[in-house]
């Protein structure tokens, strides 16, 4: 019979770890510059995606600039390293969810339109040059 250690001292938290928001970051910046890439053809899509630059920049620079105001005890807290908090506790808005639940939770979203509009990119490309 197998037993299964029982884990005690859990940690528990209720703010993402810093590199969350350094993955998100990193994936609004590919969102970005993959639509660049592959839609900016003229004067008019250069000027609407210079909106969505500056939409998909608040998007991430809010979150950003509102984790760091603070009395610095947050950022005490996140001496653990991303793997410590992943398997942590993670308490947030009347529940508790693993650390790496709630990661996902919060990256899904952008890594689905990053990855999505780069293979819309690669389609439209593909589909202008065998017309």
């Amino acid at each position: 019979m197998q037993t299964h250690p029982i884990r005690h001292n859990r940690g528990r938290s209720d703010i993402l770890h810093p590199r969350i928001y350094q993955i998100a970051a990193a994936l609004a910046l590919w969102l970005v510059f993959s639509v660049w890439f592959f839609f900016a053809t003229t004067s008019y899509t250069s000027l609407v995606l210079a909106v969505v630059s500056g939409f998909m920049l608040v998007a991430v620079g809010l979150p950003f600039i509102l984790s760091r105001v603070g009395d610095g005890r947050d950022r005490e807290q996140h001496q653990t390293s991303l793997r410590d908090w992943s398997h942590a506790e993670f308490n947030a808005w009347g529940t508790q969810l693993r650390g790496v639940e709630a990661a996902t939770q919060v990256l899904l979203p952008i890594a689905a339109v990053s990855i999505g509009m780069t293979l819309f990119g690669l389609a439209y490309a593909l589909a202008a040059a065998s017309s």
